[in-house]
């Protein structure tokens, strides 16, 4: 054995991480080479993965202690906080920052008020709140990890509050909006908030309610030029193109939920379209898609491409009932609902409302005449996947089909270019992520834990509509985790906390 294989076996035996090693085959059968698949990054049983940074490190909990880790083997934990009560910590991600909040009420459907904790591997942990209303759609940081915004300052049971944006190098605090409406349980108007524009220049946009206002009001941070717009919808609308600072709104219009879409620049505002609508987004061109109601209440969706010469307005999906994606918190105010490739976007023309099943129709947003093309005829579909409903290769659309007398979901790829559809994994999906290419993360076959559901298991495979699937992990923790890159797959077993290559 070399030098430098010693050295690395030592490495390994020193550091208490294992690798686990698979045959890689010739086209004839013949081992070329062993390659490591999986990495034992930290031992122990009963370990809860609960969220990963787009710099790779992921926290987890181990009883009542929580933890982060990097995902490089060797490096060492770090304890981030004691979770009181026999409680489990609830974590969201942005980017590079991890916003922890302790003591979240899992009884609440909003998970109520706790101290918010607030962690970047450059500047470690701190406490920025007592009292922080577990609102995703209003924590977000900049791309850097060197600012986030975050609901504090919780009275009235958490539904009042304010918006406030913190230093995470210096932790210093600044209140951007004093005494808004932060009721995520079941107040309409919850605070939104995003970045624009990238490093040190990005600066946030916040859309709220303030006070007893029943219209919205939007505000940015662009240093030295503020800039404020109200009589917005209630619910806000707010999504942001962070490379071009560039903000979507909606201003009020006959209804309080719905106007005409508003474009708001560093320039100034504009109406996109004279239209009714509420919920827009831009696609990866650039260009905005929207939400429209005509006076019937039916529903559509239109697309704008800016241009110098005028901008060119065209119908892209004539009747609609459903979207499929979106994403999660604030992540979704900034994440394109269309395909990684820009081009398809999936919704739902019909609805069955006994069952809440819709079909499956994709439209071609990048046509110079939009194309609409039905991949799952039924009114039996539902969305799995809380980012977005495709493949990261674009080739296929991911969706659910129910089971009413076995309350299971069959997930299912259909490609893009048409074809049947293939089923991913079992007849009982409990997590689906879409990872590197066209693969599919699934947990199946779901053991739930009556005492404490964040130690629920499931069968960890990853599929692809192509190649099949491959069995990871039985009866692995229910939540794995999919690392930014989606190159690699974070999840626990009773042997401890494991990172496996995607490919």
């Amino acid at each position: 054995m070399s030098r430098l294989k010693l050295a690395c076996v030592a490495a390994l035996t020193f550091s208490g991480c294992a690798l686990d090693e698979e045959p890689i085959t010739d086209v004839d059968g013949t081992v070329v080479e062993h390659r490591s698949r999986d990495v034992l990054l930290q031992p122990g049983s009963s370990l809860i993965p609960l969220a990963v940074t787009d710099d790779d490190y992921v926290f987890y909990q181990d009883g009542a202690s929580l933890y982060v880790s990097s995902l490089e083997c060797g490096d060492e934990r770090t304890l981030i906080a004691t979770i009181p009560n026999a409680n489990t910590a609830f974590i969201f991600t942005s980017g590079k920052v991890a916003f922890i909040w302790t003591n979240p009420d899992y009884t609440s459907p909003s998970f109520g008020v706790s101290p918010l904790t607030i962690w970047t591997a450059r500047s470690g942990a701190r406490e920025v709140s007592i009292a922080s209303p577990v609102g995703t759609l209003t924590t977000a940081s900049s791309r850097d990890g060197r600012r986030a915004v975050f609901p504090g300052n919780a009275s009235a049971g958490g539904t009042i509050g304010d918006v406030v944006e913190v230093s995470t190098e210096t932790w210093t605090t600044t209140i951007l909006a004093a005494g808004v409406q932060t009721d995520y349980t079941n107040g309409p108007c919850r605070p939104l908030a995003s970045y624009v524009g990238q490093g040190h220049s990005a600066y946030p946009a916040i859309a709220f309610c303030a006070g007893t206002d029943p219209t919205s009001t939007l505000r940015t941070f662009r240093p030295n030029h503020p800039f404020e717009l109200t009589g917005l919808t209630n619910p806000p609308r707010l999504f942001v193109d962070p490379v071009d600072r560039r903000v979507l709104t909606t201003k009020v219009g006959a209804s309080l939920r719905s106007g005409n879409p508003i474009l708001v620049t560093e320039q100034g505002a504009q109406v996109v379209e004279d239209v009714r609508s509420s919920f827009s987004f831009f696609n990866r061109d650039g260009s905005a898609i929207y939400l429209t109601i005509d006076q019937a209440l039916n529903f559509s969706m239109r697309r704008t491409v800016f241009k110098p010469t005028g901008n060119r307005s065209t119908e892209v999906a004539p009747t609609l009932s459903a979207i499929f994606g979106g994403g999660f918190g604030s992540l979704g105010l900034s994440n394109p609902i269309t395909s990684p490739d820009g081009r398809w976007l999936a919704y739902g023309a019909g609805f069955d409302p006994n069952t809440g099943g819709t079909d499956v129709t994709l439209a071609d947003v990048r046509s110079a005449t939009p194309r609409q093309v039905v991949v799952e005829p039924e009114l039996v579909a539902t969305t799995v996947t809380p980012v977005e409903p495709f493949t990261e290769d674009s080739q296929f659309v991911i969706y659910g089909i129910s089971d009413p007398t076995t309350g299971t979901i069959q997930v299912y790829g259909a490609p893009v270019a048409g074809g049947a559809r293939i089923p991913l994994g079992g007849p009982s999906a409990a997590v689906v992520a879409p990872a590197r290419g066209s693969r599919v993360v699934i947990g199946d076959n779901p053991t739930i834990d009556p005492n404490n559901f964040f130690l629920s298991t499931a069968d960890l495979k990853i599929t692809d509509p192509r190649h099949g699937e491959r069995l990871v992990a039985t009866q692995a923790n229910l939540t794995s985790l999919v690392s930014y890159d989606r190159k690699r797959l974070v999840y626990a077993t009773d042997a401890g906390l494991r990172v496996r290559r995607i490919d």
